[in-house]
């Protein structure tokens, strides 16, 4: 229960920043807002990859480990490729790749959760 638990939670954590991402751009575009000091995004969106990345540890890679069902772990996978690109190109990119990085990691939990909830019954 606690893994379905973690799942719920990282879908809803990484759709969160799917939106955030997607939102964030517009927002300041329609507000004019000039974010000069960029840092506080950057840790926030750290913040993000860290809290996911647990929540994939402890529920994804964990459940790889025990089933060997590699669906999951390659949403991850994909994400990852996501987040590592975002760092590399430009924000409005940047910010759109963070999403699919984010929805990807939703995608793994969801599959991770539809593999536990087949499991059980």
């Amino acid at each position: 229960m606690k893994k379905i638990q973690n799942d719920i939670l990282g879908i809803i954590l990484s759709v969160i920043c799917a939106v955030h991402c997607l939102v964030l751009p517009i927002f300041i575009g329609i507000m004019g807002i000039n974010l000069t000091n960029g840092h506080l995004h950057w840790l926030f969106d750290l913040s993000f990859l860290f809290a996911g990345g647990l929540l994939i540890y402890f529920s994804v890679y964990k459940n790889y480990r025990l089933s060997g069902n590699i669906r999951p772990l390659q949403f991850v996978i994909m994400g990852v490729f996501f987040f590592m690109s975002a760092f590399v190109v430009s924000s409005t990119a940047g910010h759109i790749l963070f999403a699919l990085g984010g929805m990807s990691w939703a995608f793994a939990h969801l599959s991770n959760f539809r593999l536990h909830r087949s499991a059980a019954g």
